[in-house]
């Protein structure tokens, strides 16, 4: 594995992609050795690959001090990148996802999340077209194991994205913890909607907090 060093990484962040490639390796080992961790909680075994792999000293006393003191959505991101890599190591060798990286109530949403957060990678922190549900699928078609993923289970539509993040860089948006990406194209029956953000999370919002974060993003009404 490529090992970024001192000078390849920006002072006081950890790469995403570096992180999801460090995952990779942990879970490939985990799967051989028969070790599952719930990557419901990616931290702890994100904090023994720093602890244990081949990575300088430096560097990662460097990354554990920014781990610890990032703010609470950067830390989410962080710990996503390296959860997406941990399935993609078990999956190459054959394994079952453990558990899905978060427990939510959308899980197509959760899986389109990381799909978003692997294009990321691929595309330096660039988010994908995503003017229309067909231009989001058609960008993240390869990074699903199922084309279903973008098709709400409920209503038999597709989820629809937040065309202001059409091609935004990840570092253009001010709070990923409230950028909404995709959401469900109704409100299910217990009055809630499923939405997700930028930084990987999924809720669940109600009516009138649709409508607030709907008016932030400048989203077309639904």
């Amino acid at each position: 594995m490529h090992r970024p060093t001192r000078d390849q990484s920006p002072k006081g962040k950890i790469p995403q992609r570096w992180l999801y490639h460090l995952g990779v390796r942990r879970g490939t080992a985990d799967a051989k050795s028969g070790i599952h961790y719930n990557t419901n909680n990616p931290g702890l075994p994100l904090l023994l690959s720093l602890q244990t792999g081949p990575q300088p000293s430096a560097l990662v006393e460097r990354y554990l001090q920014e781990l610890v003191a990032a703010p609470e959505a950067q830390q989410r991101l962080y710990l996503n990148a390296f959860a997406a890599g941990y399935k993609e190591g078990m999956r190459r060798q054959g394994k079952p996802p453990v558990i899905p990286v978060l427990v939510l109530p959308a899980p197509r949403l959760t899986d389109i999340g990381i799909a978003l957060l692997q294009y990321m990678m691929d595309h330096n922190e660039t988010l994908p077209p995503m003017a229309t549900s067909e231009d989001m699928e058609k960008a993240l078609r390869r990074y699903v194991a199922d084309t279903r993923t973008f098709i709400d289970p409920i209503s038999g539509l597709l989820y629809l994205p937040n065309p202001a993040l059409s091609g935004a860089h990840l570092a253009a948006v001010a709070n990923p913890a409230s950028a909404v990406c995709a959401y469900q194209p109704i409100i299910g029956r217990d009055g809630r909607r499923a939405v997700l953000f930028l930084d990987g999370n999924v809720r669940k919002v109600t009516k009138a907090g649709w409508g607030k974060l709907r008016q932030q993003m400048e989203m077309p009404q639904r």
